[in-house]
């Protein structure tokens, strides 16, 4: 599943994820759970197994998805490369990247 944090709460090691519909308990999610990151913050986009227990829903196997990736679409792309152009004071010099998956 994919949704967004609802709330986190840093100091105690958990929060909660946004279970869509209107009325629907929202889903619990312990910082143990979390497999790229170490906490999460509010209206951030995380993807997730659901798994239920004698309290409710609860998040396992949960994925900070980055910005960067939201909206990446690289097999129906009319153009597959990209131009990473770094900034002049660093010296390095701009890079082909082939992002084609059919190599």
């Amino acid at each position: 599943m994919k949704t967004i944090v609802k709330s986190w709460y840093a100091d105690k090691g958990y929060g909660f994820l946004v279970n869509g519909g209107e009325g629907s308990r929202d889903i619990l999610v312990h910082a143990s759970e979390l497999k790229n990151c170490t906490y999460l913050k509010p209206g951030r986009t995380v993807e997730f197994d659901v798994d239920c227990n004698n309290k409710g829903l609860v998040a396992k196997n949960v994925i900070l998805v980055h910005e960067n990736q939201i909206g990446m679409n690289f097999g129906n792309s009319s153009s597959h490369q990209r131009n990473y152009q770094p900034k002049a004071s660093t010296g390095y010099r701009p890079i082909n990247v082939d992002l084609r998956s059919d190599r």
